[in-house]
């Protein structure tokens, strides 16, 4: 009898103990908190309502409004690293570590139950172009496409790299070049004339 109950004994510790070798890990609690503000990028002004998205460690993305403040917060997230973008019609895209208007972001990596309580994204408005196309007497030209090339450094020069905006002059000789990201950018109108005769 005192063997049938020691050999019981043993069967249910090897069971518990492969039960609990099998048992799943469980997560840690998500508790942490991001809080932060979009604010332009020139300044230090709240954007008020931008829609802000975090995204990564795992989990669906998010979506809230700034509030009067431009202030935003997600809470009970876990540890990981997470992307910050914010959008504003009238503004260029921004993301948390983005320090110019064309520089790139980078994730932002709480560990668990970390408060962070001071991420900052920042935006900034575009620009634009706009003026009258004279020829060499003063009149105005109509029907004159130009380029707005931005100047960049390559290669530890400046130089005039396509930004894709362009723009025709109406009837007036007046152009308007929009949604430029901020910058410094050359006009570039070209002028095709011909002194050949029709023939």
């Amino acid at each position: 009898m005192t063997r049938v109950v020691l050999g019981g004994l043993l069967a249910t510790a090897v069971v518990s103990l492969v039960s609990a070798e099998q048992a799943p890990q469980q997560a840690p609690p998500a508790t942490g908190l991001i809080i932060g503000r979009v604010t332009d990028g020139p300044g230090n002004s709240p954007v008020t309502g931008a829609i802000v998205t975090l995204s990564g460690a795992g989990i669906p993305a998010r979506r809230v409004l700034v509030d009067g403040q431009g202030r935003f917060m997600f809470t009970e997230l876990p540890p990981g690293a997470f992307t910050i973008n914010a959008t504003k019609t009238g503004f260029l895209d921004g993301t948390y570590g983005r320090v110019r208007p064309d520089g790139a972001g980078r994730p932002l990596e709480p560990k668990a139950d970390e408060r962070v309580t001071d991420a900052v994204v920042r935006m900034w408005r575009f620009g634009s172009i706009s003026g009258t196309v004279t020829d060499d007497a003063g009149d105005t030209v109509p029907y004159m496409t130009g380029q707005a090339p931005s100047r960049t450094v390559v290669a530890g020069r400046w130089q005039l790299t396509n930004s894709g905006r362009s723009a025709t002059t109406d009837e007036r000789g007046t152009y308007r070049i929009s949604r430029i990201i901020p910058g410094t950018y050359a006009l570039v109108i070209t002028s095709l004339n011909s002194t050949m005769p029709p023939s």
